[in-house]
């Protein structure tokens, strides 16, 4: 963060006293739990980086409230804006910018934490003295600090602590307001930008991040059907910025190769009771999904993905069937290719029968760099590559039997033995055209999506 100094002092040592200031403390938590009355609308919206990992961008429309916190580092006036919170973990590759794309200054870590342990603190106080009259206990007000700011494993211990003691503890646990944010602010942290706009100025700024989302693992007897494409595969992220504005919109854009059967934003009280309120039709690669605001509570969008029936399925499919549409015919006509005939050498007309074994050995070798290049990994996105794993593999299976097959009229076997070989191969060819052709041909079942449940919202 870039502040000139004025002063003595570095800019830094100016922030961190004025982020000791409880009442910008106590106003920053008040704009945390009003964020529906002054953020009009947010955006999530997650792109896949690859197959493990997608970057998630947030849009915030907002008001900047009067009650806005205003404090001066090197003689430069600035208003503290929470924009969010996010779990406290590292944040990979994060970006903030306003809307013409300059760099936004935020809170560290530390910093944040210095101004949300000051406003609880005066907050616990507060109640303290209304509940039992008399000064916040030492340990308590500690116990605070290590909720807000410590390491996992001292907030582990913190929370234990607070969540079974009496007296002072449990006059704070009493408080709904009080005990939600401190949870809250327990397993995430504010993300805190500073702004010089005067109050009642509208803004639009965009912060984004890496993190993991990966494929759902698919249990048995999904597991094997989503493997070949037949069913879509899972996937779903956290939509907590529902509650945190008068609107919310939820946007991906999935990767060349892929196709959206279905999407849809679920919302509830706990994991046990959510409905669904938002569905997107799907079958293609962008997601749409909007709600109102709601108060608080669970949120969570959940898509699928499976191959798009264009592109590589398509001339997978076309392929293998005409793999094994060769691979039987040759069958069927094996004797007529390999016979040996006294008029072979005839000039009525009659291929000879080396010629005839050469051309069907050709015939079935051109198939192999047909299927060859479809088993051949192009520049594709690392999730495409992922789903197309095994029908892949039953690619690369379906190019090696005409090999085989053409290597049986070239050195063998003979006889009785050639024909079973053929008939097996053609077999198997045929059983993996069927499963492209079941997966090219899927039919988009709406009966996978629960039915929607079209709750009134709450009032925000």
């Amino acid at each position: 963060m870039a502040l000139e100094s004025g002063g003595t002092s570095w800019p830094r040592d100016e922030l961190r006293a004025a982020l000791r200031d409880e009442v910008a403390g106590l106003e920053v938590i008040r704009m945390l739990i009003a964020h529906p009355q002054w953020v009009h609308r947010r955006i999530d919206a997650l792109e896949y980086r690859d197959d493990t990992t997608f970057r998630r961008r947030q849009s915030v429309h907002f008001t900047v409230p009067s009650v806005a916190p205003e404090i001066r580092v090197a003689d430069a006036g600035f208003r503290l804006v929470p924009l969010a919170t996010l779990n406290k973990e590292t944040l990979v590759n994060f970006d903030c910018r306003d809307e013409s794309g300059t760099a936004l200054p935020v809170l560290t870590r530390t910093q944040q934490g210095l101004l949300t342990v000051r406003g609880l603190t005066a907050w616990a106080e507060a109640l303290v003295d209304q509940a039992v009259a008399e000064p916040l206990d030492a340990g308590v007000a500690a116990e605070i600090a290590r909720l807000v700011m410590g390491e996992a494993a001292e907030r582990a211990a913190a929370r234990s602590s607070f969540a079974g003691g009496g007296g002072q503890r449990a006059a704070l646990r009493e408080d709904e307001f009080f005990a939600l944010v401190l949870e809250r602010l327990t397993e995430q942290f504010l993300l805190i930008t500073l702004v010089d706009d005067v109050p009642g100025t509208q803004r639009v700024l965009k912060f984004s991040y890496e993190e993991l989302g990966g494929l759902a693992a698919e249990p048995w007897p999904r597991a094997p059907l989503a493997a070949l494409g037949w069913i879509p595969r899972r996937a779903a992220s956290a939509a907590e910025s529902l509650f945190s504005a008068e609107s919310y919109h939820f946007e991906a854009d999935l990767p060349p190769g892929v196709d959206v059967p279905v999407a849809s934003l679920w919302v509830g009280t706990g994991e046990d009771d959510m409905a669904c309120i938002d569905v997107d039709p799907g079958n293609q690669q962008r997601i749409a999904l909007r709600s109102p605001g709601y108060e608080g509570g669970v949120a969570e969008v959940r898509w699928s993905v499976w191959p798009a029936r264009g592109g590589w399925l398509r001339t997978a499919w076309l392929g293998t069937l005409l793999a094994a549409v060769t691979l039987g015919l040759g069958a069927w006509r094996l004797d007529t290719i390999t016979a040996v005939g006294a008029g072979d050498e005839a000039a009525g007309g009659t291929v000879p029968a080396g010629t005839r074994t050469e051309l069907a050995a050709a015939v079935v070798l051109s198939l192999i760099g047909a299927l060859g290049g479809l088993v051949a990994r192009i520049e594709e996105h690392p999730l495409v590559t992922l789903i197309l794993a095994w029908p892949r593999r039953l690619a690369a299976l379906a190019a090696m039997l005409p090999f085989v097959a053409a290597g049986s009229l070239i050195v063998g076997p003979s006889g009785e033995a050639r024909r079973v070989l053929w008939i097996g191969l053609a077999v198997v060819a045929a059983a993996i055209a069927a499963v492209f052709t079941v997966a090219f041909t899927r039919p988009l079942d709406r009966r996978r999506v629960p039915p929607v449940d079209r709750r009134p919202s709450p009032p925000v």
